[in-house]
């Protein structure tokens, strides 16, 4: 399998439906230049890990934001809305894997979705996990995860077999050794659900002149809220769903990225 495309689509609740890989085969490998096409806010069911392979990455992911530079990763439990983008005017790049559960998981009755997968996709102190080269256990993931990129963009002889045990590798590397950190609190959880309402209003009225108040009113509320829950939309190139009417709506000039955790 070569590198898949990367092109971002999404349903009205900022739900991704680009398939990744096949039915046969659930997994996609991709090269993304944020500099040109910054990743929007975003939430599929796959599972999703990244490695940094030129410049600083932006990564918000699970009520969390973090920065990324060359040969650290992260990885993105399913269901969780996340995005990502450049930390400055340098070159910034990353190599991504997407993949379903399944893949490594096989059926809901088997062995490995009831002992590693399931635990881990239901568990809400894991929506990520930050991926460190100093660490032992995460230089062993990140390694998994190279291993597997280069199998299916090789296609070396065999590599289903190699891209799924990699992946499980990692899995195994997640589950055993991946500290859970404190579950998302209860405003954490609304301000989730309230982006994902204000995507879809903005994704229906992209081509009108919306103002932060209507953006405030879909999601039921105030437009001082609006200021608190979509700062990283709005200090983000958010092409996809029309970022100058944010900023412009918001205040908040896209360059402006000082306030940002590093």
């Amino acid at each position: 399998m070569a590198l898949s495309p990367c092109c971002t689509e999404l349903d009205e609740n900022g739900r991704e439906l680009n398939a990744h890989g096949t039915a046969a085969f659930p997994v996609a490998c991709y090269h993304d230049q944020l500099e040109i096409d910054p990743v929007p806010w975003h939430w599929h069911e796959d599972l999703e890990v990244l490695v940094v392979t030129e410049g600083t990455v932006l990564a918000a992911a699970g009520g969390e934001k973090c920065a990324l530079p060359v040969g650290d990763g992260i990885f993105i439990n399913a269901g969780v809305l996340h995005a990502d983008w450049q930390a400055s005017a340098v070159p910034c790049r990353l190599r991504s894997m997407v993949f379903h559960p399944r893949l490594v998981g096989g059926s809901a009755d088997s062995v490995f979705w009831q002992k590693y997968l399931q635990p881990l996709l239901t568990d809400p102190s894991r929506p990520c996990a930050v991926l460190r080269p100093t660490v032992d256990w995460q230089h062993e993931a990140i390694e998994d995860m190279e291993r597997a990129f280069r199998a299916v963009v090789n296609e070396i002889p065999g590599y289903e077999f190699k891209t799924r045990a990699a992946l499980s590798e990692m899995i195994f590397q997640l589950v055993s050794h991946a500290p859970a950190v404190q579950a998302m609190p209860k405003k954490a959880l609304r301000n989730a659900d309230r982006i994902k309402t204000m995507l879809q209003f903005i994704q229906e009225h992209y081509a009108e002149d919306v103002s932060v108040e209507q953006i405030a009113a879909s999601a039921a509320i105030s437009p001082s809220e609006t200021l608190n829950t979509l700062p990283a939309l709005a200090k983000s190139p958010f092409a996809t769903f029309s970022a100058t009417m944010i900023e412009i709506a918001i205040g908040i000039p896209a360059e402006d990225t000082d306030s940002i955790k590093r």
